[in-house]
């Protein structure tokens, strides 16, 4: 396993004192619980890494309890009093699923509870139970939202009180005539000096000089540049392979990537992840490193959205080469939809500038 994992010295060693001090009286026939997996912790231990070998054995006798569960009731616990047993019901409910109902992804569950947590705070002091709540109060809980803001109420809103109907918790939905609405996209407008040359400046290591040139000169989705593998990269023939689209290496690019690929077998030269990109938890499984990663090093420290990058390369792009729909969705392999707003988007734009020479003229 340790040749598959590319684990270090380091690792293994660390793993061995694990088992030592795990196994040494336990019983021979007894499978490990995850409860007694946890007690060995400090420095020179390896958790994660003995549990996987556990696991390979057949001597693992449960599952981690799912951090996601442990979230539902910490978040729920804070709620007001009379809503708190519904509430973590129903997102217990969008995590598991039914026979009728698909279960939904974790974000979900984080985008819903932040969308109606205020609400259900602001109606507290009036209403006991999600039985009281009248379509009144629900029309008043939304009605100075906007945007997302809105759209991710009423949804978030609509599924609470489904769930409570359903399940017989109130006797009327009040929000069967609540309607979401259409929000419009972002308009979205080159990148001003200044916004580009912060994103230049905060390049400053290898890794995050990649980042910024996949994002800025091949508008490469935030998931494209975490999912990318060695096997997706050919030097030598100046080519990459993006989101699954082969497109050739510009000179910026291909230099970013030599040098965090020299930078990545300095620091990890044993590890078998197959991901361009590694970080210190993920050098030694094989897993992409998390979405928090890319934030983390640049828009936490340094306020650059990959983003707003991809999204000013593509408008760079409709703008010097014409605002031809099909031409962006077949050179950055997006959707026809979102080609033709990022097509119109330039078209106004190249407009603007047309209108605005004229008037000089005259």
């Amino acid at each position: 396993m340790r040749e598959e994992r590319g684990w270090s010295r380091d690792v293994l060693a660390a793993v061995e004192r694990t088992l030592v001090l795990l196994l040494a009286e336990h019983p021979a026939d007894e499978p490990v619980t995850y409860a007694q997996l946890d007690l060995p912790r400090g420095r020179g231990r390896s958790i994660k890494q003995t549990a996987e070998i556990l696991a390979e054995l057949g001597l693992l006798h449960e599952q981690r309890p799912k951090a996601i569960l442990a979230w539902i009731d910490r978040r729920t616990s804070t709620l007001p009093t009379g809503f708190q047993t519904d509430v973590r019901d129903w997102l217990s409910w969008l995590h598991a699923g039914d026979a009728r109902t698909r279960p939904r992804s974790d974000t979900t569950l984080y985008v819903s509870l932040g969308a109606v947590q205020p609400i259900l705070e602001s109606w507290a002091p009036t209403r006991r139970h999600l039985r009281e709540v009248t379509r009144k109060d629900v029309h008043a809980a939304v009605e100075a939202l906007r945007g997302s803001r809105l759209s991710n109420a009423v949804t978030a809103l609509k599924s609470l009180f489904r769930f409570a109907t359903k399940h017989r918790r109130i006797f009327t939905n009040p929000t069967t005539q609540l309607h979401p609405g259409a929000h419009p996209y972002p308009e979205r407008l080159p990148l001003d000096e200044l916004t580009l040359k912060t994103a230049a400046s905060a390049a400053v290591t290898p890794a995050l000089r990649l980042i910024v040139a996949l994002a800025a000169i091949h508008a490469a989705r935030p998931q494209a540049i975490r999912l990318l593998t060695l096997d997706d990269i050919d030097l030598p023939n100046r080519r990459i392979i993006l989101d699954g689209l082969a497109r050739p290496l510009d000179e910026l690019t291909h230099d970013a990537l030599r040098d965090y690929l020299a930078e990545r077998r300095r620091c990890w030269p044993h590890t078998a992840n197959p991901h361009v990109l590694l970080s210190r938890l993920t050098a030694a499984g094989v897993k992409p490193v998390s979405t928090y990663y890319l934030k983390q090093h640049l828009l936490v420290r340094h306020q650059v959205r990959l983003d707003d990058l991809r999204a000013d390369r593509v408008l760079e792009e409709a703008l010097n080469r014409g605002p031809d729909a099909l031409h962006l969705a077949v050179v950055f392999g997006i959707e026809e939809s979102t080609a033709i707003r990022y097509a119109e988007q330039a078209r106004r734009l190249i407009n603007e500038d047309q209108h605005e020479n004229d008037n000089k003229i005259n």
